[in-house]
């Protein structure tokens, strides 16, 4: 799993609280802004219901510290992590706005995977009808 963070405080925060779980993190740069934690560890539901719960108020809190922030109020958006069909890991802004209509409705994990289904539809687009068996 990977993490996208804007912040190096909520960054440092959430590597703490992974590695309170007996988790090893990975963070590198992101290629366009942030930081990416990587969580390779093998995680069962618990574990990845603790992480997520955390994550996502950690992304609340990155949100308001966006908006709050006049010089990134210009570009307000939130970015959710994606690895590309070439394997290079990629992330994907969306408006804040559209953000928090998905984070009222859905976890961190549900939103990525979203975004993961539509980024690979446009690399490997498929023309078929919808409607084959």
């Amino acid at each position: 799993m990977e993490y996208a963070f804007f912040s190096k405080e909520l960054q440092d925060r959430f590597v703490e609280f992974a590695e309170s779980m007996g988790l090893t993190c990975h963070v590198r740069d992101d290629a366009l802004e942030g930081s990416v934690v990587e969580i390779r560890d093998e995680l069962d539901d618990e574990q990845m219901d603790e992480l997520e719960a955390e994550y996502e108020t950690l992304l609340d809190e990155q949100m308001l510290e966006a908006e709050m922030n006049s010089d990134l109020v210009s570009n307000r958006a939130v970015g959710v992590g994606v690895k590309h069909a070439n394997g290079e890991s990629g992330l994907v802004r969306l408006p804040v706005e559209v953000a928090r209509k998905l984070m009222a409705h859905y976890s961190a994990e549900e939103i990525q995977e979203m975004v993961q289904a539509i980024a690979d539809a446009l690399e490997r687009p498929d023309n078929a009808p919808l409607c084959r068996k």
